[in-house]
C-alpha cells in the first residue's frame, strides 16, 4: 500500500480503517520526509499523468510549468503549513465532539500532513478530558428533558383546577338541593292539618307522600303503630317522643325507614327511655346516630323564630298545659305570614290544626332543640 495516498482516520473513534486522502498526493505534506524519485506503482501513476500533460499541447506552456503536478496544485511550505494548522483545528474540534461519546482514553494530535497520531500509555490527558466532560455538559438535551419542568407544571394545575370544579359543582348541587349551605332540608311553608271531624280516627299524611322538605303529621294514636310496644306500654300511650322525632327525620332526609314504630325500637334499644318515658337524650346522642344534628334553643322569642325561619324544625317538651297534663312532646313545623307557629302534636290532630302564638307555648315549654342534618 503506497502510504502517500492513505491516513489513519481516527479522529471520530468509530473504527474506520484506512482511507483514501481526498485531497490527492501531492497536497500531503510530509516535512519530515525528503522529496525524492518515486517507487512502484506511484511513480508510473505520476509519470503517467505528467506524461499526458505534456502531451495535451496546451497553450502556455505545460502543467508542470504553470505551477500544477498532476491536474492538481503545487502547495508551497507557507501554504502547507496553514493547512496543517487549520486541520489540526478542525481535527481538535471532533476529538472534543466525540472523544466522550466513545470514551476514549488517549488522546491524538495531528500531524503536519494532516494525518493523527495517537499518544498512547499513561492515560487519558487530563486537558482533553476536561474538554470531553464540558462538551458532554453542552451537549443538547432530549425534547423530554426541555419539556419536563414546564409538562409537570402545567399537568398540576390542570390537576388541582380539576379537583376544585369537581368540589365546586358538588356544593353547587348541594346548595341548589338544598336551598342553603348548612346541609339542612328547607321547610315549605308550613300548613296546618285539616279539621277533624268528630269521631274520626286520627289519619297520619300517607307514607307514599313523605318527602324531603316537609313536615308530615304523624300521630301515635294512628292504627298503623298504636299498638306496637313502647316503654312498657304503647306508642298510642307513651310514644309521643318517638312521633316527634320520626317526623322530623322524614323532613330532613326523606326517608321513610323510621316510622313512629321503628323509631320507639331505636328508642328502646338504644337505652332512650327511662322510668316509661321518653328520656331528653334521644333528641342529642340519638337524633346523631340517626344522622341528624341537633342543638338546645333558649326560651326565647326571636330565637325560635329565626330558627324556624333557617328550615330547622323544633321538637319541644311541654309540661302541663294547653296539651298535656302530665309531659309531652310536640314538633314546631313552622311559622305562618301573621308569626304564628304551626304545630304538630302527635296526639291531638284539632291541635295540628291550629296556630299557636310562641309565647303561649313558650309560658309551657320545658325544652327546645333544633334539628338538621349533620
Amino acid at each position: 500500500m503506497d502510504t502517500i495516498l492513505y491516513r489513519t482516520d481516527e479522529s471520530s473513534g468509530l473504527g474506520r480503517g484506512p482511507a483514501a486522502n481526498p485531497y490527492g498526493r501531492e497536497r500531503w505534506c510530509r516535512p519530515d520526509r525528503p522529496a525524492g524519485p518515486r517507487h512502484g506503482a506511484a511513480a508510473r501513476e505520476s509519470a503517467s499523468r505528467d506524461g499526458a500533460a505534456k502531451g495535451s499541447g496546451r497553450r502556455g506552456g505545460s502543467a508542470a510549468s504553470q505551477g500544477v503536478r498532476g491536474g492538481r496544485p503545487v502547495q508551497s511550505a507557507a501554504e502547507c503549513s496553514r493547512e496543517t494548522s487549520q486541520r489540526a483545528t478542525a481535527y481538535g474540534e471532533e476529538v472534543l465532539r466525540h472523544g466522550a461519546a466513545h470514551g476514549e482514553g488517549a488522546t491524538r494530535r495531528p500531524g503536519c500532513d494532516g494525518t493523527a497520531v495517537r499518544r498512547r500509555g499513561g492515560g487519558a490527558d487530563e486537558a482533553a478530558a476536561e474538554a470531553a466532560r464540558r462538551v458532554a455538559t453542552l451537549a443538547p438535551r432530549p425534547v423530554w428533558h426541555r419539556l419536563r419542568p414546564r409538562f409537570i407544571g402545567r399537568a398540576a394545575l390542570a390537576a388541582v383546577l380539576g379537583i376544585f370544579l369537581v368540589v365546586a359543582a358538588f356544593q353547587l348541587a348541594a346548595i341548589y338541593r338544598d336551598g342553603r349551605g348548612d346541609g339542612s332540608a328547607p321547610l315549605v311553608p308550613a300548613v296546618v292539618a285539616d279539621a277533624p271531624q268528630e269521631g274520626e280516627p286520627a289519619t297520619s299524611t300517607p307514607r307514599d307522600q313523605w318527602r324531603r322538605g316537609e313536615v308530615p303529621f304523624l300521630y301515635q294514636i294512628d292504627s298503623a303503630w298504636a299498638d306496637a310496644p313502647y316503654a312498657g306500654t304503647d306508642v298510642a300511650e307513651a310514644g309521643c317522643g318517638p312521633t316527634c322525632l320520626s317526623m322530623v327525620y322524614v323532613a330532613l332526609t326523606g326517608k321513610d325507614d323510621y316510622d313512629p314504630a321503628a323509631m320507639a325500637a331505636f328508642s328502646e334499644a338504644g337505652g332512650y327511655v327511662e322510668d316509661g318515658m321518653t328520656a331528653w337524650r334521644l333528641m342529642g346522642a340519638g337524633a346523631g346516630e340517626l344522622g341528624l344534628a341537633s342543638h338546645e334553643v333558649p326560651a326565647d322569642r326571636s330565637r325560635i323564630l329565626a330558627e324556624l325561619g333557617e328550615g330547622r324544625p323544633i321538637i319541644c317538651s311541654v309540661g302541663p298545659g294547653d296539651f298535656t297534663t302530665t309531659g309531652h312532646f310536640i314538633v314546631l313545623a313552622g311559622v305562618t305570614e301573621d308569626g304564628r307557629v304551626v304545630v304538630h302534636d302527635p296526639n291531638s290532630p284539632a291541635h295540628s290544626a291550629e296556630t299557636w302564638d310562641v309565647d303561649q307555648i313558650i309560658g309551657q315549654a320545658r325544652n327546645f332543640w333544633a334539628f338538621e342534618r349533620a
